[in-house]
């Protein structure tokens, strides 16, 4: 699995796992490079792996393979979205791995009813990658670097509809983690106060699940606050770390 590395080897490490289609979703984490080793894997279907179809199983197995590759002791976890997600499933098969983890915007509490929504958008939705401007425009909401919003313009175009409704269709679900209550290392859930009903009840669940995750949730926080209130969220992360 590629991925991006920024600073000092020799410092702890930090994995990020970017949400769905956005590699660069830690554009405005990557200041912690400062102070530790920060490792980015491009997720199936985005970025340089835009080319494999999103296989949550295959995914972890490909991170777990990716970190032990590392050489370090324990890593700390953080993701967002989808990569919250896996972050879940991570520290559920592999808590050996991490010291801390974090998951960000992590929909693990999805009913069927609106993954088949999503699944169904998605189908019509997903021709908008193939536009350009429309990419750039994301790029410059989120505050990406002009190679960055390049960089998301390239590797969008090859996303195709099958892809794009992977990462709605194959769900990582809490429920099937049956060794997520199990987990001892200090763990972080996250979500902002204006995400659909299902994101805050996921966190609110892993919080009640696991005695060692402790919940927050941000004010006036849509689904993209890595991106978009870096300065409400950078000091709650770099605190728990």
């Amino acid at each position: 699995m590629y991925y991006d590395e920024y600073g000092n080897r020799e410092n702890h490490t930090i994995i990020f796992l970017h949400g769905a289609a956005a590699t660069d979703t830690f554009c405005n984490q990557y200041c912690f490079q400062d102070k530790y080793h920060l490792v980015v894997p491009h997720l199936y279907g985005s970025g340089k792996e835009v080319e494999e179809i999103y296989e949550p199983e295959k995914t972890i197995k490909a991170l777990a393979e990716l970190i032990k590759g590392l050489g370090k002791d324990k890593v700390t976890l953080i993701g967002h979205s989808l990569g919250g997600e896996l972050a879940v499933a991570m520290v559920s098969q592999y808590e050996y791995l991490f010291d801390k983890a974090v998951f960000l915007s992590a929909w693990v509490c999805s009913t069927q009813k609106s993954i088949d929504k999503y699944v169904k958008i998605s189908k019509y939705s997903s021709f908008t990658l193939k536009f350009s401007w429309l990419i750039r425009l994301q790029a410059k909401y989120w505050h990406y670097t002009k190679q960055q919003e390049d960089f998301m313009v390239e590797y969008s175009k090859k996303i195709t509809p099958e892809q794009y409704t992977a990462w709605f269709k194959n769900r990582i679900l809490l429920d099937d983690n049956t060794n997520y209550p199990n987990v001892n290392i200090p763990m972080l859930a996250v979500c902002g106060k204006k995400e659909i009903k299902e994101m805050k009840t996921s966190i609110e669940e892993l919080g009640k699940r696991n005695p060692n995750c402790k919940t927050i949730f941000l004010d006036n926080a849509n689904h993209d606050f890595p991106l978009r209130k870096a300065d409400v969220i950078n000091p709650i992360l770099l605190d728990f770390i």
